[in-house]
């Protein structure tokens, strides 16, 4: 299971991380849908990863460290 975390605790070092998100282009209603999404702190804003990516800035409410990958 996930352990999220409130965002005020999220490491903005560049490392890559779990969010719950919505991006800040989507609407601005209250009910507008949020993702779970990698993503890290780059330019002073949240944004999503890989790079192919980067130009969407994110909106994130909780975050998570990344789960180790599962063994083949």
């Amino acid at each position: 299971m996930i352990g999220w975390k409130a965002m005020e605790d999220a490491p903005k070092d560049g490392r890559s991380l779990l969010l719950w998100a919505k991006l800040k282009t989507a609407p601005a209603e209250k009910d507008a849908p949020s993702y779970p999404i990698v993503g890290r702190w780059d330019n002073w804003q949240w944004q999503a990863t890989p790079d192919l990516l980067s130009s969407a800035v994110l909106i994130p409410t909780y975050w998570a460290e990344i789960p180790e990958a599962p063994e083949p």
